[in-house]
């Protein structure tokens, strides 16, 4: 757009922002106010930075694909490809969409404990006990001991429902 067609475009007054000691200042000018600065780049500047730097290659996505498949997390696949871990982890979702992958499943860490254990928490729990006063005595916290219960109850249910 030409300074001309700018200037049809705006009828009446306009604000022009300025920066002063770190706080952005606005005055009021007419339309036919021209700045006497240029902007630090125009469009068709090849010194303008490039917020797009890396345009990742066919090979790329390939190891990138072969690598995630195989387990890799993205700071390996990130050191393979000589990027960061987060680049190729957007990268990933770009692909996945694209290629109508399905999402990965989220990997949740098994509680690994005893049925004893669990046995104990249930018999405190079903006398009332509170989990603060469970956690500590079966050498947990109490976050741990109510998901183990909770866990018990729902498999008690599932059983009793199936009887």
């Amino acid at each position: 757009m030409t300074e001309a067609a700018m200037k049809a475009y705006f009828d009446g007054w306009f604000f022009a922002i300025d920066f002063e000691r770190g706080r952005t200042v606005s005055t009021e000018v007419p339309r036919d106010f021209i700045p006497d600065h240029k902007p630090k780049y125009t469009m068709d500047d090849e010194d303008k930075p490039n917020n797009n730097a890396h345009r990742w290659t066919v090979n790329e996505d390939a190891t990138l694909l072969e690598m995630r498949r195989a387990g890799n997390t993205f700071r390996q696949i990130g050191a393979a490809v000589g990027l960061s871990g987060s680049s190729c982890q957007c990268r990933y979702h770009v692909l996945r969409t694209a290629l109508g992958l399905k999402a990965e499943p989220r990997h949740t860490k098994p509680l690994k404990f005893s049925l004893e254990v669990e046995a104990r928490i249930a018999e405190l729990r079903e006398r009332g006990m509170g989990f603060d006063e469970i956690g500590p005595l079966v050498g947990l916290t109490r976050q741990t001991a109510n998901e183990i219960y909770r866990r018990y109850r729902r498999r008690k249910e599932r059983m009793e429902a199936a009887a």
